[in-house]
């Protein structure tokens, strides 16, 4: 699970080329949100909410019935309150419309079980900043051979005094 990066995608399907590729749940999120507050989309403040809550609404469903209903809503093909909202902004049409063309790696309706419940990469990007900031307190090692060693044993302090302050209370 990565964030929109085309360069990590690309590069995680040569290492493993039978592997899944989905997007991270906050980082579509952050995407999105970040699309709506450019000027040059000129989103009214009032509005981004409403298409924000119906972008997410989409990204949640439960079932591609329900996905593809969201979508219909927030492309203002389908009847709602806010179909005029929708429907005067064809940037946003245009935008989630492409967005749509990737739906299965992104939305929930075409997700299977093996997620256990998992949308978002938050737990592997919290355990590489622990890494570079406690392990190798943001130093840079200039070859293989010191990073290694400078990992061995900079990981061996920080684990034991992890466990001894669990210990000692």
């Amino acid at each position: 699970m990565t964030d929109d990066s085309e360069a990590e995608r690309q590069a995680l399907k040569y290492v493993w080329p039978l592997s899944k590729s989905l997007l991270c749940r906050f980082h579509i999120c952050q995407s999105v949100w970040r699309w709506l507050f450019e000027k040059k989309h000129n989103i009214f403040k009032d509005d981004r909410k409403v298409l924000y809550k119906a972008f997410q609404n989409c990204l949640v469903s439960s079932n591609v019935e329900e996905a593809e209903k969201s979508f219909n809503i927030m492309t203002g093909i389908c009847s709602s309150d806010e179909k005029t909202i929708f429907n005067k902004y064809p940037q946003w049409i245009s935008y989630v419309t492409n967005y749509w063309k990737r739906k299965e790696i992104w939305c929930f309706a075409f997700r299977d079980a093996s997620m256990h419940g998992h949308h978002t990469n938050n737990f592997s990007e919290v355990n590489v900043r622990i890494f570079k900031d406690i392990v190798l307190s943001r130093n840079k090692a200039y070859n293989a051979i010191a990073l290694v060693d400078f990992i061995c044993t900079s990981m061996e302090e920080y684990y034991t005094t992890r466990l001894r302050n669990f210990v000692n209370g």
